[in-house]
């Protein structure tokens, strides 16, 4: 039984037929009723202290994030227990959406081991510049940069962070190109692990 506010996905195997889904009456039981534990999210206490990167873009259209979490037990590649694929809605088509990537799956949470040139970019909006909003810098270890690799420009985030209003956090803005594909990349100072 899922906790109030919390919820899931269905991804269908196949791309042919209809996808039925049949909810039972224990699927929908509530824990008074059944005796069933509401379950928390999967890792509450330690989410808190990881390093944790947030992406977000705002336009009149709408808003995006995306977040990149840094924990020592994850991996780098795509895994379905550990993170999310960016869901991309027609309706939603205006509005700029940040996602970054893992084995070529565009994430909306993306759990990380290290953070050596972990690709981000930005689907849908216009095609021009965008403006994205990095913070949680002073939760990393680390100085952490984006590389544009179109034109070889290397921008230090941490070191340009200001911190945002209301909030202790520190921030980076930094302008990108929206629907272009392999053009930007975290960089980290830290020293590159031994795959």
């Amino acid at each position: 039984v899922l906790a109030p506010g919390q919820g899931f996905f269905v991804k269908a195997k196949g791309t042919s037929g209809t996808l039925e889904l049949k909810f039972t009456a224990a699927m929908m039981a509530s824990a008074r009723g059944y005796n069933a534990v509401l379950r928390a999210p999967a890792r509450r206490s330690t989410a808190a202290s990881c390093p944790t990167l947030r992406m977000r873009t705002e336009t009149e259209a709408g808003s995006s994030e995306a977040v990149i979490v840094k924990l020592a037990e994850a991996s780098n590649d795509y895994a379905t227990a550990e993170d999310m694929l960016t869901l991309l809605d027609d309706n939603l088509k205006d509005v700029p959406t940040v996602y970054s990537l893992a084995d070529h799956q565009a994430l909306t949470v993306n759990t990380r081991r290290t953070m050596q040139r972990v690709p981000v970019g930005i689907t849908g909006g216009t095609d021009g510049p965008v403006q994205v909003v990095f913070s949680g810098l002073e939760t990393f270890g680390e100085s952490l940069s984006l590389l544009d690799d179109l034109t070889g420009v290397v921008t230090p985030l941490t070191l340009n962070a200001k911190p945002l209003p209301g909030v202790n956090e520190l921030a980076a803005t930094v302008d990108m190109q929206a629907n272009v594909a392999n053009r930007y990349f975290l960089l980290t100072s830290a020293t590159p692990e031994a795959e």
